[in-house]
């Protein structure tokens, strides 16, 4: 479904990179992450979550959930900084300070499901 994914709000390229994840949350239903994305198009920053629902009872797809928000570039490069230096980015139950300590952001940029 083509509208389901996010496009810059700043300058509406689809070319959003991926810089990190870190898995925040793990369980047998759900997982979410958080992710440090940069649009290549004009350099805006946002931190997105992702939660990524599976069917158990495998009779519908799973759910995918991407929600964005925009955040300071100095903060996106301070914060991406820690999470870089996570010894365990998969794992949720990590206490260092990209887990325990989300990044501030600024409003809303994009919320898509499918």
């Amino acid at each position: 479904m083509a509208d389901a994914y996010p496009t810059c709000p700043r300058c509406n390229s689809l070319d959003l990179e991926s810089a990190l994840s870190l898995r925040t949350d793990s369980g047998p239903q759900s997982d979410t992450h958080t992710r440090w994305v940069r649009c290549r198009g004009c350099d805006a920053r946002y931190i997105v979550e992702i939660e990524e629902d599976v069917n158990i009872g495998h009779d519908t797809d799973g759910h995918v959930t991407n929600s964005a928000r925009s955040c300071d570039p100095t903060e996106w490069d301070r914060t991406v900084a820690l999470a870089r230096r996570c010894p365990h980015p998969s794992d949720p139950e990590c206490r260092c300070t990209a887990h325990a300590v989300a990044p501030t952001t600024l409003s809303a940029a994009w919320y898509r499901s499918w």
